[in-house]
């Protein structure tokens, strides 16, 4: 794909946040979102206010030359913060949320911009699990998911996008008030995909994957999943209690089994 020339009436505002350990190799992140064949109107890395900029490492601070933007904030979300905050200081934007231990394919941008002009009324994923129900209708362990589902260019309600990947978010598909309550964020600190996944499936929002090149060329940066969620989400079953959690809540089972994925695939054909 030659360099895009896509122009966008909404900014592309690309979010990350990181921590600790981490900060020593966000750069290698950063490096790989800079140099995008589409470029971000903003990069901006939300930290925590216990942090200042004379605590970063120069090398990070000399990606500000290139637009990169550090906002200390007051609250510590966890991974809610690559989403809390962009949504709040950007309601109009496309907000584009990174991991920060991951190198991306330099057309991670573009293509996820592409595809949300194909399909602009679902969340855009470069990486996405297909959710899987038991005979009775419920959830099946996380674990037993169609895990990096190959199901692409079709919206689906059965698909959660995953962060690592990165995740392109239309404005004004989801309930904000839904979505940023801080009551309900804090029951779920651990599991942001989780609880952006109920909030997709309470405004019946589906999700789409893109281009699987995407995903073949994501690579891990060394030595950083040691601090990560990972473990505890997936090792622990942490997302497994979670979820049944929320589906008791708000009946997600039932309301994603019931959707009619081919109703929007009907609408986006015709548009396009």
């Amino acid at each position: 794909m030659k360099k895009s020339d896509l122009t966008l009436k909404p900014k592309l505002i690309v979010s990350v946040t990181s921590y600790g350990e981490r900060l020593e190799t966000l750069d290698i992140c950063l490096k790989s979102l800079i140099n995008q064949t589409q470029k971000a109107d903003k990069i901006i890395v939300y930290l925590t206010n216990d942090l200042t900029e004379a605590d970063l490492p120069s090398k990070l601070l000399d990606l500000k030359q290139f637009g990169v933007e550090f906002h200390f904030i007051d609250q510590d979300l966890r991974p809610h913060k690559k989403y809390y905050y962009a949504i709040q200081e950007y309601p109009d934007d496309l907000i584009v949320t990174v991991d920060d231990d991951v190198i991306y394919d330099q057309e991670l941008l573009e293509i996820l911009v592409a595809t949300y002009l194909k399909f602009p009324q679902s969340i855009i994923a470069a990486r996405a699990h297909q959710i899987t129900f038991t005979e009775d209708g419920n959830f099946q362990p996380y674990n037993q998911w169609d895990w990096e589902a190959t199901i692409t260019n079709e919206p689906r309600m059965d698909l959660i996008a995953t962060g690592a990947g990165g995740i392109l978010y239309p404005p004004h598909l989801l309930d904000y008030d839904f979505l940023l309550d801080l009551s309900e964020i804090k029951r779920y600190l651990t599991v942001d995909d989780l609880w952006l996944k109920a909030a997709e499936v309470q405004a019946q929002v589906p999700t789409v994957i893109c281009d699987q090149k995407l995903e073949a060329n994501r690579q891990g940066i060394p030595h950083t999943q040691a601090q990560g969620l990972f473990n505890h989400n997936v090792g622990q079953n942490e997302n497994d209690i979670h979820l049944k959690d929320l589906d008791r809540k708000f009946k997600l089972a039932e309301k994603i089994r019931s959707y009619d994925n081919s109703q929007i695939a009907d609408v986006a054909a015709t548009d396009n």
